[in-house]
């Protein structure tokens, strides 16, 4: 079937139009109602603006804790669609993320329609990763470069499909420098893909040399480069992770030392002030959205390992739920890891039957 005819066609058109109109009815609406705020969508408004003026950013929202953005998170997304700004002006961050979430949708239905050759199948994966709970908490709460880097994630795994390695090295570039913390769950991503790959030996190593290089640019923007832009001699500002240790050195000796109480931290609270039915929500979540799959693929756990730690060792209670922007790379991963095994299954029946199940779960 000639490509145009599967994409243009009417339920692949209303899926996007729909979720497209749903997906500005909370972001675009949000801000026409005065509700975002100067953390975080002024903040990084504030950085486009100087950009789109040619000038280094000078953050007075952020001062004087940071002189400008890049001392706080080490974010260059927002340098090149800050041109927009000249079109869109203070919407152009949550148009760009809406529109990067749906060209995400588009990743997941070129994959799925590449290695299942089902139209309708596509569809439903399109439509799971669409209905996401971590896309819904993720546009209530105004715009974030890791939504960017996760709607990246789709084509990165498409080019991985069909060996394309040009773009694949320019969705990992993109993912890279959307946010210091999207190459460290690069680092896992990338060992995740290779484990999947590992019959293709030539695949499988370029996959584990992007690890490497993850991790080198997570050191090297963390302990050097968002420092240096600081306005005083300090480590990165972003560890808070006391259960852990006082720096990131700590928490890695924490860890290695202490595997059984890294895993009891999962799920428990070290405060003891109730917080761990959060926690518990949110392995819920991912149980009925594909995580189930984990027994059947843990590749796809090793990918979210980093952003499980992120959310789950943090002192921020608000992070350990399904809420705010800090679940959103789970989408990608979970709709992935559900397509991958559905493509093991025989039949087609099943396959659409446990596809609707998946897609309802994953609204509750």
């Amino acid at each position: 079937m000639n490509l145009l005819k599967q994409l243009y066609t009417k339920p692949f058109i209303l899926v996007f139009v729909f979720f497209g109109i749903l997906y500005s009815s909370i972001s675009l609406v949000n801000h026409y109602y005065f509700r975002t705020y100067g953390f975080d969508l002024g903040i990084i408004n504030n950085s486009i603006w100087d950009y789109a003026h040619f000038r280094w950013n000078s953050n007075t929202i952020m001062q004087p804790s940071f002189d400008n953005i890049l001392s706080d998170h080490f974010s260059l997304l927002p340098i090149l669609f800050s041109p927009l700004y000249w079109l869109l002006g203070s919407y152009t961050l949550l148009i760009v993320q809406i529109l990067a979430i749906l060209w995400g949708g588009f990743g997941i239905f070129k994959l799925v329609l590449l290695k299942s050759q089902q139209q309708l199948l596509a569809t439903f994966a399109t439509i799971h990763f669409f209905s996401m709970w971590g896309i819904y908490t993720a546009l209530g709460f105004e715009y974030h470069d890791n939504v960017l880097a996760a709607a990246f994630l789709p084509f990165f795994f498409y080019y991985l499909e069909v060996n394309n390695w040009k773009n694949i090295i320019i969705y990992f570039i993109l993912i890279l420098i959307s946010k210091e913390n999207m190459a460290l769950w690069m680092v896992f991503v990338c060992l995740g893909a290779a484990w999947l790959n590992n019959k293709d030996f030539n695949k499988c190593k370029r996959l584990i040399l992007l690890a490497i290089v993850s991790g080198l640019y997570v050191v090297i923007v963390i302990k050097y480069i968002i420092p240096s832009l600081g306005n005083a001699d300090r480590e990165y500002l972003h560890f808070h992770y006391a259960a852990l240790g006082t720096n990131m050195r700590d928490a890695f000796l924490y860890v290695i030392k202490n595997p059984y109480d890294t895993f009891l931290l999962l799920f428990n609270d070290p405060s003891n002030s109730g917080g761990a039915i959060y926690k518990k929500q949110l392995h819920i979540a991912v149980f009925l959205s594909g995580g189930v799959f984990f027994f059947w693929r843990p590749q796809y756990l090793i990918m979210l390992l980093p952003i499980y730690a992120q959310k789950l060792f943090s002192d921020d209670m608000g992070k350990w739920g399904v809420t705010y922007h800090y679940c959103i790379e789970f989408a990608p991963v979970l709709v992935l890891i559900t397509y991958n095994v559905l493509q093991s299954i025989t039949s087609k029946i099943l396959k659409v039957g446990i596809a609707l199940i998946v897609i309802r779960t994953t609204r509750m």
